[in-house]
């Protein structure tokens, strides 16, 4: 129940914190931007008011060139510091960088919570599957079924699950640890269907982001008279940036995805060779009893 409240919580904090930070960066680079316009202001008055004493033409030895040139390169520097910082990438992206946002929290929820999972849980040591390989190779059950028993971890618990029917015979036995090995399964695969879906819905809002910001370029085409680079610029720039969040966001995903499918599917064939192995020992000891008997 910890672990859901968790996965819930993560998305929810991490928007609620973009955000606020979205806000409040706006409003702080819109007052730099303010205070220092001014004071660029101000100081070209002053500038316009100090008496020429060359030609107009000849701009190397007028006076104010120099501290007019000065203010304009400090006015632009706040500017080019803002069209580097994250917050006004984020905004430049367009509407459908907030969705994309989103899908990438769900998903960092259920990688953290998915990663916690495996961790407290020991589903196949290796070194407790060697150990039961051997005892198993050594038809000794009574050893098989006092170590899984004794595991800690979910493989044995399956194996031990099965050998608790083993007077019912062999065909009991087999139905018990497969019916173990689904529970143990389904709970392994649990969310991860989310992050299938986010893998795939993060690229599908960037590629709609791209749609938006080319009929958004087009607009501007067809209504400005004049075409220049600095009309469509803005909507080209939503188009990849949308695009580029969205494979961003998808591709550690979809890593992280096929890494648990690939924990899964061995977890999967260590339980059926393990599971073949004692049953065949079983159906052995069985016709070897027989015989004798």
């Amino acid at each position: 129940m910890k672990l859901k409240r968790f996965t819930i919580l993560v998305p929810a904090i991490t928007v609620a914190i973009f955000s606020a930070g979205y806000f409040m960066s706006g409003g702080y680079h819109g007052a730099f931007a303010q205070e220092k316009a001014g004071a660029a202001a101000v100081q070209d008055a002053k500038a316009a008011g100090t008496p020429a004493q060359e030609q107009p033409g000849d701009s190397d030895s007028q006076p104010g060139a120099g501290p007019a040139d000065q203010n304009g390169a400090e006015a632009s520097a706040p500017k080019e510091a803002e069209s580097d910082s994250l917050w006004n990438w984020f905004k430049k992206g367009g509407l459908f960088m907030w969705p994309i946002l989103f899908c990438a929290a769900l998903g960092l929820g259920f990688i953290i919570e998915r990663l916690v999972f495996f961790i407290r849980n020991k589903f196949a040591p290796r070194e407790f599957i060697d150990s039961l390989e051997q005892t198993i190779a050594n038809e000794d059950l009574a050893s098989v079924e006092k170590m899984c028993a004794e595991s800690n971890n979910k493989i044995g618990h399956i194996i031990y699950k099965g050998l608790q029917f083993k007077s019912l015979g062999y065909e009991r036995v087999e139905k018990a640890m497969s019916v173990a090995g689904s529970v143990e399964v389904s709970r392994m695969e649990r969310g991860l269907s989310v992050l299938n879906a986010v893998a795939n819905i993060a690229p599908m809002l960037g590629f709609l982001g791209t749609v938006s910001g080319m009929i958004s370029a087009f607009y501007q085409i067809s209504a400005a008279d004049q075409v220049s680079a600095k009309i469509v610029a803005g909507g080209i720039m939503e188009a990849l940036i949308t695009t580029e969040t969205g494979l961003i966001v998808a591709i550690p995903i979809l890593l992280v995805f096929n890494y648990f499918i690939h924990r899964i599917d061995g977890f999967i064939s260590d339980v059926e060779r393990l599971s073949s192995d004692v049953v065949e020992r079983l159906i052995k000891g069985k016709e070897f009893n027989g015989q004798q008997g």
